[in-house]
């Protein structure tokens, strides 16, 4: 995009000078001067506007209260102890780069600890735990844990905690999070922002 609005400006720039042009050597050598300088100005003015996907956030991919996806809410889901996973939100991290994942806790006790599991999938239906390894001394064997990577925050007090977790790189073109609790309920909301490269 930035090459065609570069060659666009060059187009329109450069038959001015062709036709205001002098015939002498250092006329000439002032023009190309001067048309070098309006390409410069020409492509900061590209630089600085923005690109859709390119470095920019998009696809904000939002927990609401019926576990469906929208572009924007901050609404939470209340959480009970001693069920399975509570909360599981997934969403298409195909071409992204890097995935923020932001989370609102809010604990109904100081006793409530939230837990929550990242996984991975490229058809949305075989899922992948996020790995955990240790490397022996001698870094001749790694062991790997008997399950996926399981998070887990315990905010201390009734009011609002968040997190932000960064995901990168990111490969596969789903991700998703699980969400449970233990020790008093509590109420949760997550968001997994995508951002692609350039």
């Amino acid at each position: 995009m930035k090459n065609k609005l570069i060659i666009i400006g060059l187009a329109l720039v450069f038959p001015a000078y062709l036709l205001a042009q002098t015939p002498t050597l250092d006329g000439f050598q002032k023009q190309l001067v001067e048309l070098a300088r309006q390409v410069f100005l020409l492509q900061e003015k590209v630089e600085d506007q923005p690109i859709l996907g390119g470095g920019q956030f998009i696809n904000e991919c939002n927990l609401t209260s019926t576990s469906t996806q929208t572009s924007a809410t901050s609404s939470t889901r209340y959480l009970t102890t001693g069920s399975a996973t509570s909360t599981i939100l997934t969403c298409s991290t195909e071409s992204a780069e890097v995935v923020d994942v932001n989370f609102f806790f809010y604990a109904s006790s100081t006793a409530t600890k939230f837990y929550w599991k990242l996984q991975f999938s490229n058809n949305n239906q075989d899922w992948f735990d996020q790995d955990a390894s240790t490397a022996s001394a001698n870094n001749v064997e790694v062991t790997h844990g008997a399950s996926g990577v399981t998070h887990n925050v315990t905010p201390g007090s009734t009011a609002t905690t968040t997190r932000n977790l960064d995901v990168n790189p990111v490969a596969s073109k789903y991700m998703r999070v699980l969400l449970n609790l233990a020790g008093a309920n509590g109420s949760v909301w997550l968001q997994q922002v995508r951002r692609e490269p350039r």
